[in-house]
């Protein structure tokens, strides 16, 4: 990714699109940002940002750009989620004790990510400033609602069928984007490795599906 002139005024206007600096203004979050030692990463697509095993010393969040985690099981790549323009990843390990990645953090495209550094304690990092503190309030609830997406997630793998599984998906993300056409984040190989199913298999399944008339799609549009 090309060298951008990066500001302060640049990074903390991205920034205040990621839920973590909700309610905060531009110069609190340069406070935040200067005290938490935060430094930028551009990388290229298709560059690992952080690999199984890596040590890990904070969290990133995405200013620009798409990373998915993965990691290899039996032989194939188990894909857990898409991070996308304002997300934050790596934030559950790090607050989870976890000196070690998972797993593999790539990107999609072409990202620009802030890392932010975490000590090793969270009333130390609730003591620094104000700011601090809010700042660790809104990752409390962002870590909440992840919870709610991983419980999404079980109830798809749980399901007995392939067919079962991908239209309990594309109930989910119906209901996440609020209408009943929409566009998935994932490529074909993608979403088999998300619903953890043989990809030619789930083209058979979503060709018998659209014959049947319960889905209509195009590459990553559907309608169900």
């Amino acid at each position: 990714m090309e060298r951008k002139s990066i500001t302060d005024e640049l990074r903390a206007a991205l920034l205040q699109e990621s839920p973590v600096f909700a309610g905060m203004s531009a110069q609190e979050i340069i406070q935040i940002v200067k005290l938490s030692g935060a430094k930028d990463g551009l990388y290229k697509k298709g560059e690992y940002i952080l690999r199984e095993g890596d040590r890990i010393f904070g969290f990133g969040i995405i200013l620009e750009g798409m990373i998915q985690s993965s990691r290899f099981e039996r032989n194939s790549r188990v894909i857990f989620q898409d991070h996308r323009k304002g997300d934050l990843f790596a934030d559950d390990l790090v607050f989870g004790g976890v000196s070690e990645s998972v797993c593999d953090f790539t990107t999609l495209e072409d990202t620009w990510v802030v890392w932010i550094e975490i000590p090793h304690s969270m009333e130390v990092l609730a003591r620094r400033c104000v700011n601090h503190n809010r700042m660790l309030h809104n990752l409390l609830r962002i870590m909440a609602r992840r919870n709610l997406t991983l419980i999404e997630r079980t109830q798809v793998l749980t399901c007995k069928t392939m067919r079962e599984k991908l239209l309990c998906y594309l109930e989910q993300e119906a209901d996440r984007q609020g209408k009943r056409t929409f566009t998935i984040p994932f490529t074909r190989d993608g979403l088999a490795d998300y619903l953890g199913v043989d990809r030619s298999a789930l083209s058979r399944t979503i060709s018998s599906l659209k014959k049947e008339g319960v889905i209509v799609c195009q590459g990553r549009k559907f309608s169900i």
